[in-house]
């Protein structure tokens, strides 16, 4: 069971059984630190490059770095280009562009065609 005290910090419990008579409740406190990143100037360039030729206005935002704090553990959010209702997602120095979630890839020399039918559907 977890439960979110703010944005950044959670209880993690769970139910311990000492014995068969008795059972207690433990909570860890686990602290996610959030960092933004901030999109590739490149990829950026290139993506309002590839928008503007197919005259439509991206809205990109920059994703970030959610680290769960005192572990290895960490989670890279993508960055979202959103064009006409359609959300891809974006990573630096990648060549690759992902629609709607992380289970269809595409080029991002592809990116212009799959813009164009978005507009002609």
């Amino acid at each position: 069971m977890i439960f979110c005290l703010s944005n950044s910090t959670c209880l993690l419990g769970s139910s311990i059984k000492k014995s068969s008579l008795k059972e207690r409740m433990v909570f860890v406190v686990i602290k996610i630190i959030t960092q933004e990143l901030e999109i590739e100037s490149n990829l950026k360039q290139r993506l309002e490059f590839i928008c503007e030729f197919c005259h439509i206005k991206p809205t990109i935002i920059n994703g970030s770095i959610r680290k769960i704090d005192k572990t290895n553990l960490s989670y890279i959010e993508p960055h979202r280009v959103i064009v006409k209702d359609t959300t891809f997602l974006a990573f630096n120095y990648s060549t690759d562009i992902y629609v709607g979630s992380l289970n269809k890839k595409i080029q991002l020399v592809e990116l212009e065609d799959y813009i164009k039918n978005l507009l002609n559907a």
